[in-house]
């Protein structure tokens, strides 16, 4: 039994057989580390430690190791890093992301794209790189140039992919809003970054219906002046919508040549050379504009691919992601280590639940990425796959957006696959990446992210900056790691930066999450630290909350926050319920109840309110800081980046 916290004593879900052991990319990196450089790790604890005790070993050992196309030149392969905003990696080096991503392989296959069940498409390697020469070579005569910034309002579809990799092959940063934002929403991202050319297609697909763009699309061109030209390509091949109506547009089939032939020059950059333009969700203002650099983002990518989600050459990935979520840009750099992905478009429910293990079956798919909500409500509406489905394909699922339950954890194991590594992963927009998350090679426990990040010396602080284990407190990163952002853009000598990574902890990254150091290493994140609940100065992650209220099927959804009182505050708890149930006595009285066995009196909620809906971000995660500041009546910035904004309209005028 591991010695701790007796609550986390329990029994793996989870182990892999020495066959997976064997064959795993983890295992094959520490043996090549071993031939290479001498170093013989007796097990992961000690890989990880000596990965953040010689970072220069550790990333120059992986680069090699990865295979990454480029140009490793200088012995230096960390400048400046006691300087937590200027430091860099590999700072002579120079790459070509879309190479990488491009790299020959023994299969062909390269993206399969599904419009809900309506249709399918498939991109071999070979069309995608023509298209990718095509679309670059137009930018190119449009005087897009290096550092240039181009944009995309695109549903989930392969031209996405493609427009994203044109873009930086020739060194312009680009930078994505999925269709379900707003006009507004859209503005505030884009206007920031000055764009040259948009990106868009004719129509999005939703529930089954197709919807037309090109109102959307001219309004927001009509307040960014900077934006020269559209290109519009058609969502359903041969039955466009109203693709006339565009202006200033070009369409995507006419730059397309064919049987392209030219021999392809992949142009290099430095490795710190600006690749994506990502936004915050903009809870405190507008969205931050965070710039992210190409070799950071591939090696970090490939890193997280091979070693934590061992994905392999052939392997099929999907992830249930939009072009708004950095999940999606982390799909596409699946490609660099030889693997297909799979894009599916449209409503995960449409047209019906469990539509996505038909797909995983019919596609054959070895990862299937998506939310700990998404989880969640699958799991609310008793799926059960193991009777219904083969999923013999399916090696690796991974869950992100927010933390995953215990419940869900056994859920998966029991109801799901129980041969499978579920690999909780989190991280964020800000890194691009992940800091903890899975080990193909070790056991999975409930509730538990499995590891430390290779590379990341990731720690667990308290409220004086000391280091615990086993005692919740603010996750941090004590040391410097390649997918750092870049820069903010228009951020004048990295002040906002500064201010937002590294000014609670002097060089120390402070990333906003309330987590614990489980006695097995493991990580359990219990919510953001700025809706972190405080009643009589007990600090309360929310998720602990919200794993007592999942266990109610008459609750939809919830979300908890911290109504400020008497220079105190008082826990109020909102609850969805599925339709036609009111919020009884009984209920309250059975919430409350099931709150305080599980945890203690302090998580007890004072009100027990129903909401008629729960604010949701585009990327599925809970809008805590919008509801805690619409009842402590504070401004609400940044409506744009909710998927529904007018369920806010109750928390404002609620009289508490």
């Amino acid at each position: 039994m591991v010695k701790g916290n007796p609550k986390y004593n329990l029994s793996p879900l989870w182990t892999p057989d020495e066959k997976r052991i064997s064959n795993s990319l983890m295992t094959k990196f520490m043996s090549f580390l071993k031939k290479t450089s001498g170093n013989n790790f007796s097990d992961y604890f000690s890989l990880w430690k000596w990965s953040v005790d010689f970072p220069e070993d550790f990333w120059r050992l992986f680069w090699s190791f990865s295979g990454i196309i480029g140009d490793l030149n200088g012995s230096e392969v960390l400048k400046n890093q006691d300087n937590s905003t200027n430091s860099n990696f590999f700072p002579d080096s120079r790459v070509s992301f879309v190479q990488n991503v491009l790299r020959e392989r023994d299969r062909d296959e390269a993206i399969i794209f599904w419009a809900e069940n309506k249709f399918r498409r498939e991109l071999g390697l070979k069309e995608v790189i023509s298209q990718v020469n095509s679309i670059s070579n137009y930018l190119s005569s449009q005087g897009v140039k290096e550092g240039d910034r181009v944009v995309g309002y695109f549903p989930n579809i392969p031209e996405a992919v493609i427009a994203a990799l044109a873009t930086a092959k020739l060194g312009a940063i680009w930078s994505s809003c999925s269709v379900d934002f707003g006009v507004q929403g859209v503005v505030d991202r884009f206007r920031q970054v000055s764009p040259k050319i948009l990106f868009t297609c004719d129509a999005y697909l939703n529930d089954g219906n197709f919807h037309s763009l090109n109102e959307k699309v001219n309004e927001v061109i009509s307040f960014i002046p900077s934006i020269n030209k559209v290109i519009v390509s058609v969502y359903n091949p041969g039955n466009p919508m109203e693709i006339e109506k565009f202006n200033e547009a070009v369409y995507w089939d006419d730059l397309l040549v064919k049987n392209f032939n030219e021999k392809i020059e992949w142009p290099k950059f430095n490795f710190n050379h600006p690749l994506y333009i990502l936004f915050s969700s903009g809870t405190t203002g507008l969205p931050k504009s965070i710039v992210h650099g190409a070799g950071g983002s591939l090696i970090e990518h490939l890193k997280e691919h091979q070693l934590h989600c061992d994905i392999h050459p052939g392997d099929k990935v999907i992830f249930n992601t939009s072009t708004g979520w950095m999940m999606w840009n982390w799909l596409i750099t699946c490609l660099a280590s030889k693997a297909s992905i799979v894009l599916l478009d449209g409503s995960l429910f449409h047209p019906k639940p469990r539509y996505i293990f038909d797909l995983i079956d019919s596609e054959k798919i070895t990862f299937w990425g998506t939310s700990a909500k998404y989880i969640e409500v699958i799991e609310k509406l008793k799926l059960e796959p193991k009777k219904t489905h083969s999923l013999k394909s399916l090696k690796t699922i991974a869950s992100t957006g927010s933390p995953l339950s215990d419940e869900s954890f056994n859920y998966i194991y029991n109801l799901v696959k129980d041969d499978v590594h579920l690999t909780s992963i989190s991280g964020g927009t800000d890194i691009i990446g992940c800091f903890v998350q899975g080990n193909p090679n070790l056991p999975v426990w409930p509730g538990e992210i499995q590891v430390k990040g290779l590379g990341m010396d990731v720690d667990i602080f308290n409220e004086s900056g000391d280091s615990v284990k086993e005692e919740k407190g603010e996750m941090v990163c004590k040391n410097n790691f390649p997918s750092k952002p870049v820069k903010f853009w228009n951020d004048e000598n990295n002040k906002v930066y500064h201010s937002t990574y590294y000014s609670k902890y002097k060089n120390v990254w402070h990333h906003g999450d309330f987590a614990e150091e489980t006695g097995k290493y493991g990580i359990r994140i219990f919510g953001r630290s700025d809706t972190t609940l405080n009643p009589r100065g007990i600090r309360i992650g929310t998720s602990e909350i919200y794993r007592q209220v999942q266990k109610f099927d008459q609750v939809i959804d919830s979300i908890v926050v911290a109504q400020e009182l008497n220079n105190d505050v008082r826990v109020v708890l909102f609850v969805k319920l599925i339709d036609g149930l009111s919020l009884e006595s009984d209920l309250k009285k059975e919430l409350k109840n099931q709150i305080k066995i599980s945890t203690s009196a302090y998580h007890v909620p004072k009100l027990i309110i129903q909401a008629p809906d729960i604010p949701r971000t585009k990327s599925g995660k809970l809008s805590e800081i919008s509801v805690k500041n619409a009842i402590n009546g504070k401004e609400i910035t940044n409506i744009q980046s909710l998927i529904n904004p007018n369920s806010l309209k109750f928390f404002s005028s609620i009289k508490l």
